[in-house]
């Protein structure tokens, strides 16, 4: 198979290999390009057997919202891609052949033709008349390629003669096993119940493909005589595709009496595969007994079909809770025993039984640093007001030894929004002797209930403001300033020290506090400050400005009318700028690029994760390299909100009280998570949401590569160009070979 790859500007190809009871590819490059116009749409396969690519060239931009820099002129067009040693075949359309005189054994011959759209057009023929079966079926057993006799068989599928169905019986003897595989699916398509005996033997075939085919149309004709069997080949399924089949086909079949005698077999595969069909199918008789037998297995695959089906049943909360409870305190947990912990005690929270071990857990002072935050983790999926025990719980750990179980507990109650702490956060905010990163995080809890700063919290705050290496401390600082009530003398320090200075990560929450605002020595300040700095033109948008001075009195508003000026033409020099870039794109520095994603000016990987190194809140970018060219890049850091990734589409959800901004990080059946920032997370009770809608507005903030020259945006973008998940370009290994 041939894919046309819009972005990374090729033609892969992709050949189909068996693996199990699915298949992989085997992915290679077929055509690559590093014209930046080149944009690769679809490919074709033509009569003659050449390949046509067609390329659209750099027009399309109303469609494709990535691209931001119209270039109308670049056409594109349809490239012919032929083999060396290609000899086109005689008449390659069929057209020379006259089709209403051939017999019905020419037109079954054709199937073998080498021409492609001959081959097509003798199979449409073979459907719209009365071929003989036996003809047909004579072909589908002799002729010399899969391909031919898998068309033959198609015709003999879509065929209303008697004798169709056995043929398509006898086709499950044949020789290729594409052909076996296709005759097993035509007999489910045909409901075909005469061959319901052959297709049970086929659960026992050496083939995963076979076995799972087999599984899958013995569901789909309603076999209730081939419900054990079914069961008994669970315990040998080769892998997830098979035994997604057999579970899916027992589900179908709906033979209760049968799946409950699996959850007593003594193959632990077998009650696996009970447990959650009967799960599905709502059945009265199981219980939380069934799910532990399998959750107290070594195997992982087991234990999380244990915990999976516990977690959809909270009336077992207290037979499972103490597993649970066990599991959190002994075991090493591994990602998905983590997921499925956490969905149990979504399931389970608003169970006594459940609050009261989380609560035993947390008062136990033996539990290692890694388990205690895990803890912290539980109590979020809780909406709603959490139990008394739980609070007493995060009141503890702000005593704790560990910064990293403090500075948790400070991001749980600001989570859940908890006032009964205030004066324990207040004493954090004034500590002196702690860390800055958690009194910020304290005051960032307190701001929204106590907008009033003292001299030495606003201290902090504006020296936090100005601490490059933290971007996330200094984004909770300017959301801190945002909020809080502040005396016009230092709202007046903060608009003429701290606006000059300002970049995308801070300007926007900095200039918020300001809108609507009145007086004229306050709006006069803030336009000097503003035309003072050297990058506005890429802070600042015009409606940003109209916003910023509205409420100003007439004279201000006048005065900002230079600041306007500066702003006029803004897209246009971006574009520019772009332009101006492009042709430089191959002549950057990986390693200086590596050492700008790092840094504290660009901030990349406080968002983006490369390796096991990096933030969380945007796409990970260690594969980058393989999927977008330098031209994407560029535009991706230029226009951030011109394309989003899917998985990191930022969302606005309104409540009575406000709308939230961020990336849906967990969807529960009663709340949602909402991370906000690279620090910031809320847990939204569902009953509260008004709407939930996409955001125009990439979390990615415009104007971050205003910090850079263009010689460091070259490198910059050289060095994610570079990143295709190989080992040497990892974060752990950055400094290696500098």
């Amino acid at each position: 198979m041939f894919s046309a790859q819009f972005n990374p500007h090729r033609v892969m190809s992709h050949r189909l290999v068996p693996d199990g009871a699915t298949y992989r590819t085997e992915d290679a490059d077929f055509l690559k390009s590093t014209y930046p116009d080149f944009y690769p749409t679809d490919v074709l396969q033509d009569a003659d057997g050449s390949l046509l690519v067609s390329d659209t060239g750099a027009w399309y931009v109303d469609a494709c919202p990535i691209s931001r820099v119209a270039k109308p002129e670049v056409k594109g067009g349809i490239y012919r891609v032929r083999r060396t040693d290609h000899v086109s075949p005689d008449d390659p359309w069929g057209e020379r052949i006259d089709w209403n005189q051939l017999s019905d054994v020419k037109i079954v011959a054709l199937l073998e033709d080498r021409r492609m759209v001959v081959r097509d057009r003798a199979f449409q023929q073979l459907t719209g008349r009365n071929v003989p079966i036996d003809a047909l079926s004579k072909h589908v057993s002799t002729a010399t390629s899969a391909e031919s006799r898998v068309i033959a068989l198609r015709a003999i599928a879509q065929s209303d003669q008697p004798n169709s169905a056995d043929a398509l019986i006898d086709a499950l003897d044949n020789d290729f096993d594409v052909v076996r595989l296709t005759a097993i699916r035509a007999l489910a398509d045909n409901v075909v119940k005469g061959a319901i005996p052959k297709l049970r033997r086929f659960l026992e075939s050496d083939s995963p493909q076979e076995r799972a085919e087999a599984a899958s149309s013995l569901g789909r004709l309603d076999a209730q005589s081939a419900a054990l069997d079914l069961l008994a080949a669970a315990e040998h399924a080769g892998d997830r595709f098979e035994e997604h089949a057999i579970i899916y086909a027992l589900i179908e079949l709906d033979d209760t009496a049968v799946l409950a005698k699996g959850l007593t077999s003594e193959s632990p595969r077998v009650q696996k595969t009970a447990l959650i069909a009967l799960d599905q199918l709502d059945y009265p008789g199981l219980r939380a007994k069934h799910a532990l037998a399998l959750m107290e297995r070594e195997d992982d695959a087991l234990r999380g079909a244990g915990l999976w089906v516990a977690s959809r049943h909270p009336d077992w909360a207290n037979e499972v809770t103490g597993f649970v409870s066990e599991r959190l305190r002994t075991a090493a947990l591994d990602d998905a025993e983590r997921s499925s912990l956490q969905a149990i005690s979504g399931a389970y929270a608003n169970t006594e039984v459940m609050q009261n071990a989380i609560a035993s857990l947390a008062a136990d002072a033996s539990l290692d640093e890694e388990r205690a935050l895990f803890l912290f983790d539980l109590m979020d999926t809780r909406t709603g007001s959490l139990p008394e025990d739980w609070r007493d719980a995060i009141g503890n750990g702000l005593g704790a030894a560990s910064t990293t179980i403090r500075a948790r507990v400070v991001d749980a109650i600001n989570l859940h929004g908890l006032d009964s702490f205030d004066a324990e956060l207040r004493a954090i905010a004034q500590d002196t002797n702690d860390s800055d990163a958690i009194r910020i995080a304290a005051l960032d809890t307190l701001i929204a209930r106590h907008p009033a700063l003292r001299p030495e919290e606003l201290e902090l705050v504006s020296e936090a403001l100005s601490q490059r290496a933290d971007p996330g401390m200094r984004s909770r600082a300017t959301r801190i300033l945002s909020q809080a009530e502040l005396a016009l003398e230092d709202e007046l320090t903060l608009a003429t020290e701290m606006i000059p200075s300002a970049d995308a990560l801070v300007m926007t929450g900095i200039l918020a506090r300001f809108e609507g605002r009145r007086e004229p020595t306050l709006g006069r300040s803030l336009i000097a400050a503003l035309n003072f700095h050297p990058t506005i033109d890429r802070l600042l948008t015009d409606a940003q400005a109209d916003r910023l001075f509205n409420g100003y009195p007439a004279d201000v508003r006048a005065e900002a009318d230079g600041l306007r000026n500066k702003l006029i033409g803004r897209d246009d020099r971006l574009v520019a700028r772009f332009i101006g870039l492009e042709d430089q794109l191959n002549s950057g520095d990986v390693g200086r690029g590596r050492q700008i994603f790092f840094g504290d000016r660009a901030s990349c990987s406080t968002c983006h994760a490369i390796g096991d190194e990096g933030g969380n809140l945007g796409p990970d970018l260690t594969t980058i390299g393989l999927v977008r060219s330098g031209h994407d890049l560029l535009e991706a850091v230029l226009f951030p909100s011109a394309s989003m990734v899917p998985d990191y589409t930022p969302f606005l959800i309104e409540t009575a009280d406000d709308i939230h901004a961020g990336i849906i990080e967990r969807d529960l059946p009663g709340s949602v998570a909402l991370r906000m920032g690279a620090d910031e997370r809320r847990v939204i009770d569902k009953d509260d949401v008004l709407s939930i809608e996409p955001s125009p507005v990439s979390i990615m903030p415009e104007g971050l590569d205003a910090e850079l020259s263009n010689e460091e945006l070259i490198d910059l973008i050289a060095f994610l160009r570079s990143l295709n998940n190989e080992q040497w370009l990892l974060p752990e290994q950055r400094n290696a070979g500098d």
